[in-house]
């Protein structure tokens, strides 16, 4: 019996890309895990920061509305500073 060009080789007609593909909800799961605790541990001290420093306090309290060319900026000034 001689198989289509369109047959998997197994006898299928078409590819079961579950089976075939390597499974990476693992990987993204402890990915994802990561960020989360490193956004949280970050969020921590900025909070702490800010209760000390009303400057810190305008800028984390501003940042989610601040355009991202006007963020670009506060960042590249942060880091020439360093």
């Amino acid at each position: 019996m001689r198989l289509l060009p369109f047959s998997e080789g197994d006898g299928t007609r078409t590819r079961n890309h579950r089976i075939d593909s390597p499974d990476t909800t693992d990987a993204e799961a402890k990915q994802d895990n990561d960020l989360g605790q490193h956004a949280h541990a970050l969020a921590v001290r900025l909070q702490a920061q800010a209760e000390t420093d009303p400057d810190l306090t305008r800028i984390v309290t501003a940042w989610p509305d601040l355009p991202l060319h006007i963020r670009a900026a506060v960042l590249a000034l942060v880091g020439t500073a360093r």
